[in-house]
């Protein structure tokens, strides 16, 4: 992958926020555009030992500005510490949908039952099991899918009686 390649994914990667790129006095400046609700605190970030990266924003204007300290930091580190604004930020965007629209199943059960019903309903909720990744599991070890001790012995028992 060549280095336009790279730089062209890594934009692609923030294309809903990136607003433009450019050089302000040989280093680099990005403007983003982020959800008004969103909370991204202007500052000084530190990035390694390259340098910093300045947040910014201008009284009335939509747009953040993130200017690279020096000519170390590189269009990748910038774009990097977009994405750990992001992430959090998405994160919060998804709960906050998520409760509304439970919300709205909860009015919408409420006003379908009686007061006396209504104030019958509990909630319950389940815990998500964790996945597991196969390929972060050493070769050694064998995944045997939910089953019983008894069965999980019988398993292991019949693919002994076949490897003799």
């Amino acid at each position: 992958m060549t280095k336009k390649d790279n730089i062209i994914n890594q934009i692609d990667r923030i294309k809903d926020y990136f607003a433009g790129l450019q050089f302000y006095n040989g280093r680099i400046l990005i403007t983003a555009q982020f959800d008004p609700s969103w909370v991204i605190t202007d500052g000084t970030y530190k990035i390694g030992d390259k340098g910093d990266v300045v947040i910014a924003q201008q009284p009335n204007d939509p747009l953040k500005y993130f200017l690279a300290s020096n000519d170390k930091i590189e269009l990748s580190d910038i774009i990097d510490l977009i994405e750990k604004i992001l992430e959090p930020n998405l994160i919060a965007q998804r709960k906050i949908n998520l409760f509304n629209m439970k919300v709205n199943e909860l009015r919408n059960l409420i006003n379908m039952l009686t007061l006396e019903e209504s104030e019958t309903i509990t909630f319950k909720y389940k815990h998500a099991k964790k996945k597991i990744v196969e390929e972060n599991i050493p070769q050694n070890i064998e995944i045997i899918p939910e089953t019983s001790i008894t069965e999980q012995e019988q398993v292991k028992e019949n693919k002994n009686n076949k490897k003799v």
